[in-house]
């Protein structure tokens, strides 16, 4: 386990989570105006919640690897993710844009994940 309570930074923690929660209720708000569209209201709120609870197990997930699992990963993830940006250009456009693919059921855009790579 490399989780160190000392060396843990709880002010980022806590910036995040209230952003997070900021995010929620940013996207509640604003949902709230398309009552009337064949669309649940709910729908894009609860989609977000479940995005911030993804990334909150995500987080704790990753704060348990040991830090040279990284090392070992990066490389093949990089290679990974050059080729997923080859892939994309062959892929059918989505909204005039050859940017995304599907990836179980989400669209997936290879250039952000290519930010974490490099």
């Amino acid at each position: 386990m490399m989780f160190h309570r000392k060396k843990f930074d709880w002010g980022i923690a806590i910036l995040l989570l209230i952003l997070m929660i900021f995010g929620v209720v940013a996207i509640f708000t604003a949902s709230s105006t398309t009552i009337g569209q064949q669309r649940s209201t709910q729908s894009f709120w609860w989609k977000q919640l479940i995005f911030v609870g993804l990334a909150i197990v995500s987080i704790v997930l990753l704060l348990r690897l040991p830090m040279p699992i990284f090392d070992v990963l990066i490389l093949p993830l990089y290679w990974v993710n050059i080729l997923a940006l080859i892939v994309v250009l062959f892929t059918p456009a989505v909204g005039g844009a050859h940017r995304w693919f599907r990836l179980f059921g989400l669209n997936y855009q290879p250039s952000e994940s290519a930010k974490l790579f490099t």
